[in-house]
Protein backbone atom coordinates (compact mmCIF):
# COMPACT_ATOMS: atom_id res chain seq x y z
CA UNK A 1 0.00 0.00 0.00
CA UNK A 2 1.39 3.62 -0.63
CA UNK A 3 0.72 5.95 2.21
CA UNK A 4 1.07 8.88 0.67
CA UNK A 5 -2.29 7.92 -1.48
CA UNK A 6 -4.16 6.92 1.79
CA UNK A 7 -2.86 9.56 3.62
CA UNK A 8 -3.96 12.14 0.64
CA UNK A 9 -7.76 10.35 0.21
CA UNK A 10 -8.52 10.59 4.02
CA UNK A 11 -7.30 14.77 3.93
CA UNK A 12 -10.03 14.86 1.67
CA UNK A 13 -12.32 12.47 3.53
CA UNK A 14 -12.25 14.87 6.77
CA UNK A 15 -12.52 18.31 5.06
CA UNK A 16 -15.56 16.06 3.31
CA UNK A 17 -17.02 15.46 6.34
CA UNK A 18 -16.69 18.16 8.47
CA UNK A 19 -19.09 19.83 6.23
CA UNK A 20 -21.49 17.12 6.32
CA UNK A 21 -24.36 17.61 8.34
CA UNK A 22 -25.61 13.62 8.56
CA UNK A 23 -22.14 13.04 9.93
CA UNK A 24 -21.38 15.61 12.36
CA UNK A 25 -24.99 14.67 13.69
CA UNK A 26 -23.63 11.15 14.15
CA UNK A 27 -20.60 12.29 16.03
CA UNK A 28 -22.50 15.08 18.69
CA UNK A 29 -25.48 13.27 18.69
CA UNK A 30 -24.40 10.79 21.51
CA UNK A 31 -22.06 13.40 22.58
CA UNK A 32 -25.23 15.78 23.58
CA UNK A 33 -27.06 12.58 25.05
CA UNK A 34 -23.77 11.48 27.26
CA UNK A 35 -23.74 15.42 28.28
CA UNK A 36 -27.26 15.32 29.24
CA UNK A 37 -26.76 12.32 31.56
CA UNK A 38 -24.32 14.07 33.22
CA UNK A 39 -26.81 17.12 34.15
CA UNK A 40 -29.79 14.27 34.61
CA UNK A 41 -27.75 12.30 36.94
CA UNK A 42 -25.56 13.48 39.61
CA UNK A 43 -23.23 11.35 41.66
CA UNK A 44 -24.92 11.34 45.54
CA UNK A 45 -23.85 9.33 48.28
CA UNK A 46 -26.27 6.73 49.38
CA UNK A 47 -25.74 6.61 53.25
CA UNK A 48 -28.07 6.86 55.15
CA UNK A 49 -28.09 9.43 58.01
CA UNK A 50 -29.65 9.58 62.04
CA UNK A 51 -29.49 11.40 64.51
CA UNK A 52 -30.31 10.16 68.05
CA UNK A 53 -30.77 12.40 70.95
CA UNK A 54 -30.76 10.59 74.47
CA UNK A 55 -32.05 11.14 77.76
CA UNK A 56 -30.06 9.62 80.90
CA UNK A 57 -29.63 10.65 84.34
CA UNK A 58 -26.45 8.88 84.56
CA UNK A 59 -23.39 7.88 81.86
CA UNK A 60 -24.63 5.24 79.99
CA UNK A 61 -22.14 3.45 76.77
CA UNK A 62 -25.61 2.71 75.15
CA UNK A 63 -25.55 5.26 72.32
CA UNK A 64 -22.01 4.63 71.35
CA UNK A 65 -22.77 1.12 71.49
CA UNK A 66 -25.42 1.46 68.89
CA UNK A 67 -23.02 3.81 66.71
CA UNK A 68 -19.92 1.37 66.46
CA UNK A 69 -22.58 -1.48 66.07
CA UNK A 70 -23.83 -0.04 62.91
CA UNK A 71 -20.66 1.11 61.56
CA UNK A 72 -20.26 2.65 58.24
CA UNK A 73 -23.56 1.44 56.97
CA UNK A 74 -25.40 4.59 58.71
CA UNK A 75 -23.51 8.16 59.28
CA UNK A 76 -25.25 8.61 63.41
CA UNK A 77 -25.36 11.58 65.11
CA UNK A 78 -25.63 11.55 68.77
CA UNK A 79 -27.09 14.28 70.83
CA UNK A 80 -27.31 14.42 74.55
CA UNK A 81 -30.77 15.77 75.83
CA UNK A 82 -31.58 17.71 79.11
CA UNK A 83 -34.74 16.13 79.38
CA UNK A 84 -38.02 13.64 77.76
CA UNK A 85 -39.44 17.41 76.93
CA UNK A 86 -36.48 18.27 75.01
CA UNK A 87 -35.84 14.91 73.39
CA UNK A 88 -39.63 15.14 72.08
CA UNK A 89 -39.16 18.60 70.76
CA UNK A 90 -36.12 17.74 68.71
CA UNK A 91 -38.28 14.72 67.30
CA UNK A 92 -41.16 17.63 66.35
CA UNK A 93 -38.80 19.87 64.51
CA UNK A 94 -37.12 16.86 62.67
CA UNK A 95 -33.78 17.91 64.90
CA UNK A 96 -33.73 14.08 65.32
CA UNK A 97 -34.86 10.97 64.63
CA UNK A 98 -34.79 8.30 67.09
CA UNK A 99 -35.23 9.40 70.66
CA UNK A 100 -33.74 7.00 73.76
CA UNK A 101 -35.50 7.13 77.34
CA UNK A 102 -32.88 5.71 78.99
CA UNK A 103 -33.74 5.15 83.20
CA UNK A 104 -31.03 5.69 86.24
CA UNK A 105 -28.50 3.08 86.44
CA UNK A 106 -28.63 1.72 83.46
CA UNK A 107 -25.61 -0.24 82.89
CA UNK A 108 -25.34 -1.62 86.08
CA UNK A 109 -28.98 -2.54 86.09
CA UNK A 110 -28.02 -4.93 82.37
CA UNK A 111 -24.64 -6.31 84.31
CA UNK A 112 -26.68 -7.73 87.61
CA UNK A 113 -28.66 -9.69 84.86
CA UNK A 114 -31.86 -7.25 85.25
CA UNK A 115 -33.90 -6.18 82.61
CA UNK A 116 -34.65 -2.74 82.87
CA UNK A 117 -36.79 -0.59 80.28
CA UNK A 118 -35.89 2.09 77.67
CA UNK A 119 -38.51 3.27 76.20
CA UNK A 120 -37.89 4.49 72.03
CA UNK A 121 -39.81 7.58 70.73
CA UNK A 122 -39.90 8.08 66.96
CA UNK A 123 -41.67 10.35 64.99
CA UNK A 124 -44.02 9.05 62.23
CA UNK A 125 -41.62 10.48 59.22
CA UNK A 126 -38.72 8.38 60.54
CA UNK A 127 -35.96 7.95 57.69
CA UNK A 128 -34.45 4.77 56.22
CA UNK A 129 -31.11 5.62 58.90
CA UNK A 130 -33.91 6.05 61.82
CA UNK A 131 -35.53 2.47 60.61
CA UNK A 132 -31.71 0.77 60.93
CA UNK A 133 -30.82 2.37 63.94
CA UNK A 134 -33.59 0.71 65.71
CA UNK A 135 -33.63 -2.71 63.90
CA UNK A 136 -29.85 -3.07 65.48
CA UNK A 137 -31.26 -1.63 69.15
CA UNK A 138 -32.36 -5.42 70.42
CA UNK A 139 -28.83 -6.81 69.38
CA UNK A 140 -26.51 -3.56 71.04
CA UNK A 141 -28.94 -4.71 74.04
CA UNK A 142 -28.30 -8.00 74.73
CA UNK A 143 -24.27 -7.63 73.86
CA UNK A 144 -24.48 -5.01 76.54
CA UNK A 145 -26.01 -7.51 78.70
CA UNK A 146 -23.54 -10.35 78.01
CA UNK A 147 -25.95 -12.35 76.74
CA UNK A 148 -25.22 -15.05 73.69
CA UNK A 149 -26.98 -14.57 70.75
CA UNK A 150 -30.34 -16.94 70.58
CA UNK A 151 -29.03 -18.54 67.12
CA UNK A 152 -26.13 -18.53 65.05
CA UNK A 153 -26.87 -17.47 61.27
CA UNK A 154 -24.48 -18.92 58.46
CA UNK A 155 -24.85 -16.51 55.29
CA UNK A 156 -23.78 -18.37 52.35
CA UNK A 157 -23.54 -16.49 48.82
CA UNK A 158 -23.94 -18.47 45.23
CA UNK A 159 -22.83 -17.42 42.67
CA UNK A 160 -24.91 -16.06 39.60
CA UNK A 161 -24.54 -15.28 36.04
CA UNK A 162 -27.02 -12.70 35.96
CA UNK A 163 -25.43 -9.47 36.98
CA UNK A 164 -28.38 -6.91 38.62
CA UNK A 165 -28.55 -3.48 37.02
CA UNK A 166 -29.82 -2.33 40.33
CA UNK A 167 -26.25 -3.62 41.53
CA UNK A 168 -24.52 -2.15 38.95
CA UNK A 169 -25.94 1.21 39.36
CA UNK A 170 -25.64 0.98 43.34
CA UNK A 171 -21.36 0.57 42.86
CA UNK A 172 -20.72 2.47 39.41
CA UNK A 173 -23.78 4.91 39.31
CA UNK A 174 -26.25 6.30 36.73
CA UNK A 175 -24.21 9.01 35.54
CA UNK A 176 -20.89 6.90 34.57
CA UNK A 177 -22.59 4.14 33.49
CA UNK A 178 -25.27 6.06 31.08
CA UNK A 179 -22.09 7.68 29.86
CA UNK A 180 -20.67 4.43 29.11
CA UNK A 181 -23.85 2.91 26.97
CA UNK A 182 -23.18 6.94 25.32
CA UNK A 183 -19.99 5.85 24.12
CA UNK A 184 -21.33 2.71 22.74
CA UNK A 185 -23.74 4.58 20.87
CA UNK A 186 -21.00 7.12 19.61
CA UNK A 187 -18.71 4.14 18.12
CA UNK A 188 -21.76 2.94 16.60
CA UNK A 189 -22.65 5.89 15.05
CA UNK A 190 -19.15 7.01 13.86
CA UNK A 191 -18.39 3.25 12.49
CA UNK A 192 -22.51 1.94 10.87
CA UNK A 193 -23.50 5.57 9.70
CA UNK A 194 -20.99 8.27 9.32
CA UNK A 195 -18.57 5.94 7.29
CA UNK A 196 -21.06 4.09 5.43
CA UNK A 197 -22.57 7.84 4.50
CA UNK A 198 -19.04 9.09 3.10
CA UNK A 199 -18.37 5.57 0.90
CA UNK A 200 -21.77 5.83 0.15
CA UNK A 201 -21.48 9.30 -1.42
CA UNK A 202 -18.15 8.38 -2.82
CA UNK A 203 -20.24 5.81 -5.09
CA UNK A 204 -22.98 7.74 -6.02
CA UNK A 205 -21.23 10.97 -6.88
CA UNK A 206 -18.72 8.23 -9.15
CA UNK A 207 -15.62 10.00 -7.06
CA UNK A 208 -15.36 6.52 -5.77
CA UNK A 209 -14.42 5.46 -9.58
CA UNK A 210 -12.26 8.32 -9.96
CA UNK A 211 -10.20 7.36 -6.92
CA UNK A 212 -9.38 3.69 -7.69
CA UNK A 213 -7.50 5.24 -10.98
CA UNK A 214 -4.71 6.75 -8.53
CA UNK A 215 -4.77 4.47 -5.66
CA UNK A 216 -5.82 0.94 -4.94
CA UNK A 217 -8.83 -0.76 -3.63
CA UNK A 218 -7.67 -1.52 0.09
CA UNK A 219 -5.81 1.91 -0.36
CA UNK A 220 -8.96 3.55 -0.24
CA UNK A 221 -10.75 1.54 2.14
CA UNK A 222 -7.69 1.76 4.51
CA UNK A 223 -8.47 5.98 4.32
CA UNK A 224 -11.92 5.47 5.38
CA UNK A 225 -10.85 3.29 8.44
CA UNK A 226 -8.29 5.48 9.44
CA UNK A 227 -11.09 8.51 9.09
CA UNK A 228 -13.55 6.18 11.64
CA UNK A 229 -10.36 5.97 13.79
CA UNK A 230 -9.59 9.74 14.07
CA UNK A 231 -12.85 10.50 14.78
CA UNK A 232 -13.02 8.10 17.86
CA UNK A 233 -9.72 8.96 19.64
CA UNK A 234 -11.30 12.90 19.08
CA UNK A 235 -14.43 11.99 20.60
CA UNK A 236 -14.88 9.31 23.13
CA UNK A 237 -11.50 11.26 25.30
CA UNK A 238 -14.04 14.47 24.63
CA UNK A 239 -16.90 12.43 26.00
CA UNK A 240 -15.25 11.34 28.98
CA UNK A 241 -13.32 14.45 29.79
CA UNK A 242 -16.77 16.18 29.88
CA UNK A 243 -18.75 13.81 31.57
CA UNK A 244 -15.49 13.15 34.05
CA UNK A 245 -15.56 9.91 34.01
CA UNK A 246 -12.77 7.91 34.37
CA UNK A 247 -11.88 3.83 33.87
CA UNK A 248 -9.32 1.76 36.78
CA UNK A 249 -8.54 0.20 34.12
CA UNK A 250 -7.36 2.06 31.72
CA UNK A 251 -5.96 -0.94 29.54
CA UNK A 252 -9.13 -2.88 29.19
CA UNK A 253 -10.93 -0.05 28.59
CA UNK A 254 -9.13 0.88 25.74
CA UNK A 255 -8.37 -2.07 24.62
CA UNK A 256 -12.12 -2.86 24.35
CA UNK A 257 -12.87 -0.19 23.02
CA UNK A 258 -10.34 -0.28 20.40
CA UNK A 259 -11.43 -3.73 19.43
CA UNK A 260 -15.19 -3.03 18.95
CA UNK A 261 -13.89 -0.03 16.81
CA UNK A 262 -11.83 -2.22 14.42
CA UNK A 263 -14.98 -4.42 14.34
CA UNK A 264 -17.43 -1.97 13.58
CA UNK A 265 -14.98 -0.04 11.35
CA UNK A 266 -15.59 -3.67 9.08
CA UNK A 267 -19.34 -3.49 9.17
CA UNK A 268 -19.14 -0.01 8.24
CA UNK A 269 -16.98 0.07 5.08
CA UNK A 270 -18.94 -3.06 4.14
CA UNK A 271 -22.36 -0.91 4.08
CA UNK A 272 -20.29 1.75 2.22
CA UNK A 273 -20.31 -0.21 -0.60
CA UNK A 274 -23.75 -1.94 -0.42
CA UNK A 275 -25.47 0.62 -0.01
CA UNK A 276 -25.84 4.56 -0.90
CA UNK A 277 -25.35 7.43 1.06
CA UNK A 278 -29.58 8.07 0.71
CA UNK A 279 -30.03 5.08 1.70
CA UNK A 280 -28.31 4.61 4.67
CA UNK A 281 -30.06 8.34 5.55
CA UNK A 282 -33.57 5.79 5.34
CA UNK A 283 -32.64 2.84 6.25
CA UNK A 284 -29.19 3.51 8.67
CA UNK A 285 -31.29 4.09 11.77
CA UNK A 286 -32.92 0.40 11.69
CA UNK A 287 -29.40 -1.09 11.06
CA UNK A 288 -27.67 0.82 14.32
CA UNK A 289 -30.79 -0.42 16.37
CA UNK A 290 -28.75 -3.74 17.58
CA UNK A 291 -25.50 -1.78 17.79
CA UNK A 292 -26.83 0.73 20.16
CA UNK A 293 -29.89 -0.80 22.45
CA UNK A 294 -28.29 -3.79 23.92
CA UNK A 295 -25.78 -1.70 26.10
CA UNK A 296 -28.58 0.43 27.32
CA UNK A 297 -30.19 -3.05 28.64
CA UNK A 298 -27.36 -4.25 29.84
CA UNK A 299 -28.30 -6.08 33.12
CA UNK A 300 -32.37 -5.37 32.79
CA UNK A 301 -34.61 -8.85 33.31
CA UNK A 302 -34.87 -9.75 29.76
CA UNK A 303 -36.57 -12.72 28.20
CA UNK A 304 -34.65 -16.00 27.89
CA UNK A 305 -34.45 -15.52 23.98
CA UNK A 306 -33.48 -11.90 23.95
CA UNK A 307 -30.92 -11.48 26.66
CA UNK A 308 -29.33 -14.47 24.32
CA UNK A 309 -29.34 -12.70 21.20
CA UNK A 310 -28.07 -9.36 23.30
CA UNK A 311 -25.11 -11.28 24.50
CA UNK A 312 -23.90 -12.19 21.18
CA UNK A 313 -24.13 -8.91 19.90
CA UNK A 314 -20.27 -6.87 20.18
CA UNK A 315 -21.55 -4.23 21.96
CA UNK A 316 -22.62 -6.11 24.83
CA UNK A 317 -19.40 -7.90 25.55
CA UNK A 318 -17.62 -4.38 24.44
CA UNK A 319 -19.89 -2.90 27.53
CA UNK A 320 -19.46 -5.12 29.79
CA UNK A 321 -15.48 -4.90 29.81
CA UNK A 322 -15.87 -1.28 30.15
CA UNK A 323 -18.34 -2.08 33.17
CA UNK A 324 -15.32 -4.41 34.68
CA UNK A 325 -12.83 -1.68 34.01
CA UNK A 326 -14.75 0.99 36.25
CA UNK A 327 -13.71 -0.36 39.74
CA UNK A 328 -11.95 -2.94 41.44
CA UNK A 329 -15.44 -5.19 41.48
CA UNK A 330 -15.56 -7.16 38.33
CA UNK A 331 -19.12 -7.53 37.44
CA UNK A 332 -18.82 -10.05 33.99
CA UNK A 333 -15.87 -12.89 34.66
CA UNK A 334 -16.17 -14.54 31.84
CA UNK A 335 -13.95 -11.86 29.99
CA UNK A 336 -12.04 -14.16 27.20
CA UNK A 337 -16.11 -14.79 25.50
CA UNK A 338 -15.86 -11.23 24.90
CA UNK A 339 -13.53 -11.18 23.97
CA UNK A 340 -13.99 -13.98 21.57
CA UNK A 341 -17.50 -12.76 20.85
CA UNK A 342 -15.97 -9.46 19.49
CA UNK A 343 -12.91 -10.79 17.58
CA UNK A 344 -15.20 -13.26 15.54
CA UNK A 345 -17.58 -10.61 14.15
CA UNK A 346 -14.52 -9.00 13.62
CA UNK A 347 -13.30 -11.76 10.87
CA UNK A 348 -16.57 -11.72 9.47
CA UNK A 349 -16.81 -7.88 9.01
CA UNK A 350 -13.64 -8.00 7.04
CA UNK A 351 -14.13 -11.46 5.21
CA UNK A 352 -17.54 -9.89 3.56
CA UNK A 353 -15.72 -7.20 3.04
CA UNK A 354 -13.03 -8.74 1.36
CA UNK A 355 -14.93 -11.00 -0.34
CA UNK A 356 -17.11 -7.47 -1.78
CA UNK A 357 -13.56 -6.31 -2.86
CA UNK A 358 -12.43 -9.27 -5.10
CA UNK A 359 -16.14 -9.32 -6.57
CA UNK A 360 -15.96 -5.24 -7.22
CA UNK A 361 -12.19 -5.85 -8.44
CA UNK A 362 -13.16 -8.44 -10.78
Amino acid sequence: MNLRHIWTIFRKDLRDALRDSRVLLAILLPLGLGLLYNVMFQDTTTTPTATIAYVAADATTLPEHLKTALGPSVRVTIVHASSEVDARQRLARKQADIALLIPSDFDAALRRGETPTVRVVRSTSTNAGGAIVLSALDGVLRQLAGQHPPVVVQVESIPTDQIGIQSIFEQIGLRPYFALASIMMMVGMITMLALPIVLGEEREKKTLDALVLVASHPEVIAAKALLGVVYILVAIPLLLALTRVMPADVVTFVTAIGLLSVTLIGFGLLLGGLFTANQMNTWGSLLLIPIIVPPFFLGMPLPGALATLFALLPTTQAMQLILNSMGPHQFFPQVWLSYLVIAAWGIVAYGALWWRLSRRED
